[in-house]
């Protein structure tokens, strides 16, 4: 089976490969955005895993990104993803998803 990274919308400058999928457990996939001003190169590439842990109280998401070429970039993704893991939170208590 192929899963398509970017089903919400095509941008030509954002790149990516699943690299594993686990229904209900893991989301791991390989990002590049050219935006960054980085070569389309394997080493410019983060990697981004998600996973997903069923606890008595809930469930538990754990994201991890590694691959930043700078602090600024790391600093960047941080508040970017601040934002995204607080509407998962909301919506996951608002019983949205």
């Amino acid at each position: 089976m192929s899963y398509h990274l970017l089903t919400c919308f095509y941008n030509p400058k954002l790149h990516g490969t699943i690299l594993n999928l686990e229904f209900q457990k893991e989301f791991k996939y390989s990002y590049f955005s050219s935006f960054s001003g980085m070569p389309n190169i394997p080493e410019s590439y983060s990697v981004i895993t998600m996973n997903l842990v069923e606890k008595k109280e809930g469930v538990i998401l754990s994201l991890c990104q590694t691959g930043f070429f700078s602090e600024e970039q790391q600093k960047h993704s941080e508040e970017n993803w601040r934002q995204i893991l607080e509407k998962i939170r909301i919506l996951a208590e608002d019983g949205c998803v």
